[in-house]
């Protein structure tokens, strides 16, 4: 489901259903972004994979 169909007919969506929909549209940009760019670039030492994981497991991201 995507946001704008939460809108719908002027219709005004629950909070947490929005907060789901837009954790998942979040998640997606996210997953697109690191795939193309692993594409194209070089192996990464397991360091900064680590540090990469450590963005995701941190709330709001980096510090």
């Amino acid at each position: 489901m995507q946001v704008a169909q939460l809108y719908a007919n002027g219709k005004t969506p629950d909070p947490e259903v929005e907060m789901v929909v837009r954790q998942k549209l979040a998640t997606a940009r996210i997953e697109k972004c690191v795939r193309e760019t692993l594409a194209i670039s070089p192996t990464l030492h397991p360091a900064q994979v680590e540090y990469l994981a450590g963005l995701l497991d941190t709330p709001g991201g980096l510090v």
